[in-house]
């Protein structure tokens, strides 16, 4: 070989481009990794979802008892576990001004559940009520569900603050 053919053999580009062996092997372990996460992704996005309709809840609760301080009235929320529904009643929503207080959890983005809601002396009644001061007639619970992840709300029965429990 002489010393022009050497140092073009030496010159010559590397390829550099992937074989289709490599490229396999890669998506391959792409896909394992998506399987072993998947079970992961899916168990977060319900306990989000619980967990979001137990915040929304808890907050309109709360929003139910300022109203009620604000106006100088008592202000009733009514919970319907078989329409997955509750409502303020006598208030107007405030997007819809034409439209009652309603909220459905069933679509997105909670796409959860009323299991129960219980308040009263006995604990049976599925309404709660604040009195013109933001006090509620009594405390008690709402139990909102995702994808089998359950939140629970508590209103307190003395000062009418909803919270969410872990």
């Amino acid at each position: 070989m002489t010393t022009a053919q050497s140092q073009s053999v030496a010159a010559a580009p590397r390829r550099t481009a992937f074989t289709l062996i490599e490229l396999t092997i890669a998506v391959l372990v792409m896909g394992i990794l998506a399987a072993v996460a998947a079970p992961a992704i899916v168990d977060a996005m319900r306990d989000a979802r619980a967990r979001a309709a137990a915040l929304v809840v808890a907050s309109d609760l709360d929003h139910a008892r300022h109203q009620a301080q604000a106006r100088n009235d008592a202000q009733t929320v009514t919970f319907d576990p078989s329409a997955e529904t509750y409502e303020l009643v006598g208030l107007s929503h405030f997007d819809r001004a034409s439209q009652s207080y309603v909220v459905d959890l069933a679509p997105e983005p909670y796409q959860a559940a009323v299991d129960s809601a219980s308040f009263g002396a006995d604990g049976t009644s599925l309404s709660i009520t604040f009195n013109r001061f933001g006090r509620p007639d009594y405390g008690g619970s709402v139990v909102v569900s995702a994808g089998g992840v359950q939140r629970t709300v508590i209103v307190d029965g003395v000062t009418g603050k909803a919270t969410v429990q872990p």
